[in-house]
């Protein structure tokens, strides 16, 4: 059960009906359910804290943009976990965009351009995800990912309507398919493997 809950999970964003034939109504109530006993799951395996870990917010501070947001690191310093994740937390390593999530030094501008890139990433993560098709490897290796930048994107929806506002307008771009560059190409590629599978498993079914 657990694997064909995950496989639903997965599917969710891309063409979850070519691959199952359970109706939309159970899909969605499966889906839910596994979303949640993930969440908890994260939260148990992760973290040392049950609370919200925090995100740097940038205003006027020194930073550089790095491809999944900004990062403060100016003096080249080994990267650490940000305080609340523990040693289960990927390791943040410089490079590695989807690790950044959990440094002490990633950081967000509160601009079209950072938060861009944040949902850019989250829809890499999930193509990249989809094709991989391994529910365990999804759940160890991709879903802390997701986990974190829905949790940094829940701690700046609660700043203030201007900030949702901002958000909402970015995720209606990644709707209409239009990624950051850092990701554009990347999941144009991934985008075109999936429908390839896509039709494959169609074909499998006839």
């Amino acid at each position: 059960m657990f694997y064909l809950i995950t496989f639903l999970y997965l599917m969710h964003y891309t063409t979850a009906k070519s691959y199952t034939s359970i109706d939309m109504e159970s899909q969605t109530i499966e889906m839910n359910k596994y979303h949640e006993e993930l969440s908890f799951k994260i939260h148990q395996f992760n973290r040392s804290t049950n609370k919200t870990i925090t995100i740097n917010i940038l205003e006027h501070e020194e930073s550089h943009r790095v491809a999944s947001g900004s990062c403060t690191n100016l003096t080249e310093s080994t990267p650490v976990r940000a305080d609340g994740f523990n040693s289960n937390a990927p390791d943040p390593i410089c490079g590695t965009f989807e690790t950044c999530l959990f440094c002490k030094f990633f950081s967000i501008h509160i601009d079209f351009e950072d938060l861009h890139k944040l949902l850019s990433l989250r829809e890499a993560l999930l193509k990249a995800s989809i094709i991989r098709a391994d529910p365990e490897h999804h759940q160890f290796a991709v879903a802390p990912s997701l986990y974190r930048i829905n949790e940094i994107l829940k701690v700046l929806r609660e700043r203030n309507s201007t900030i949702r506002s901002l958000i909402l307008e970015v995720e209606q771009t990644i709707e209409m398919r239009v990624y950051n560059d850092n990701w554009d190409k990347q999941i144009e590629i991934m985008t075109k493997e999936a429908k390839k599978l896509s039709s494959e498993s169609e074909l499998c079914q006839e």
